[in-house]
């Protein structure tokens, strides 16, 4: 194995090494999504659903990642968050897409009457 060719270049045991030790890391950020962002949690049945869930996790844990680097270890939790990108989003969202917010304030108001 230490004698293979990949492209007439010979792959030394050092390499495999090097190879090998990515995946520790890889299951590392995992286990870090699972844990600290719920990317676990998703329990929809859509595909969309899914992605959009993909989506915000990975967000949530790249400005995660980012602030501890930034500041040290925060206090930064799951929660806080999810609420301020959920935020975030929902705004651009509304302004990007202004018929949306008019529909769902007609539905608030006929959710009221009954």
């Amino acid at each position: 194995m230490t004698n293979s060719r990949v492209n007439s270049r010979v792959i030394t045991f050092e390499v495999i090494v090097l190879i090998s030790n990515v995946r520790y890391a890889v299951a590392g950020c995992w286990i870090a999504l699972k844990d600290e962002i719920g990317f676990d949690h998703f329990e929809g049945r859509s595909l969309p659903g899914w992605q959009r869930h993909v989506v915000l996790t990975a967000i949530a844990y790249s400005f995660l990642q980012s602030e501890r680097r930034r500041l040290g270890q925060t206090h930064l939790s799951l929660p806080r968050v999810r609420a301020v990108i959920q935020e975030v989003l929902t705004a651009h969202f509304f302004m990007t897409q202004p018929h949306y917010l008019k529909w769902m304030l007609k539905l608030k108001d006929v959710e009221m009457r009954t």
